[in-house]
């Protein structure tokens, strides 16, 4: 807010060379499309995602365990690419799969992420959003054919670089009229896959932010990826996006792992 003393003085710029200033900086404004966006941050200090939160997409494998307790899970840093970078299809050593070749089924997850504003513990759900910094989009990926070894591979199935596309821009708590009624949609290769509200997650996320709270100290920065209506299985070549209402949807290409 601009107070009434400062009128004069922005008028005096304005006259002695800040249209010049403001008309040279229209110039090399970059268009929207053009724009190559890094993370929104390259190292929260918790990636918290959460499996099976759809009832649709936890029924796909008949999990009769999803209305217990949310299917948490961590994801390193590492795995964060920005909004058009590449997911990779991890090339799987012998260790990890008797093959020793690239990973056959890897999935491209739509989500909604909540990022955390302040440090808090213990916190009640109708309080919610006062620690809440704002929401972003993200896509999520799983090698499933790591995670179809046992629910022991869980971690390594969701832990590889370029799995967590993250960004590109913050949507604050006030500019969302209301959050369960965003739609996220899960779009391969230009048609949709699958789409939901986010009121119809199992455990929305003013539940999830208060549950994990009584588990552990949230902190700014720390963000929940809270699942997805259900993911697309993407092979070299394809693309895989989010789309939320009232965000900038996200778009990542996906290829085959570049082996070092």
């Amino acid at each position: 807010m601009i107070c009434k003393d400062e009128i004069p003085v922005i008028n005096e710029w304005y006259k002695s060379g800040g249209k010049e200033e403001l008309e040279a900086l229209t110039k090399i404004t970059v268009p929207f499309d053009k724009v190559k966006y890094a993370p929104l941050y390259r190292n929260p200090g918790k990636i918290f995602c959460i499996g099976l939160n759809y009832q649709a997409e936890a029924d796909t494998i008949n999990d009769t365990a999803a209305a217990d307790l949310p299917g948490s899970f961590y994801k390193p840093a590492t795995s964060i690419i920005e909004a058009g970078g590449t997911i990779s299809i991890p090339f799987l050593p012998e260790e990890v799969d008797n093959s020793g070749d690239y990973a056959k089924e890897v999935d491209g997850e739509a989500e909604l992420v909540v990022i955390m504003g302040k440090e808090c513990k213990n916190i009640e759900r109708e309080h919610w959003l006062d620690y809440v910094a704002g929401f972003t989009t993200s896509i999520e990926s799983t090698v499933i054919d790591v995670f179809n070894k046992g629910l022991r591979k869980l971690c390594i199935s969701k832990s590889y670089d370029s799995h967590f596309a993250f960004g590109p821009v913050m949507v604050t708590p006030d500019e969302i009229d209301d959050v369960m009624k965003l739609k996220v949609r899960t779009i391969h290769n230009g048609k949709l896959e699958a789409e939901d509200y986010v009121g119809n997650m199992i455990f929305t996320p003013d539940y999830l932010v208060s549950f994990h709270s009584k588990i552990m100290r949230w902190m700014p920065g720390d963000v929940i990826s809270t699942g997805t209506p259900k993911g697309a299985i993407i092979f070299d070549g394809d693309t895989v996006t989010t789309e939320i209402d009232g965000f900038v949807p996200i778009t990542c290409p996906v290829a085959k792992e570049k082996r070092v």
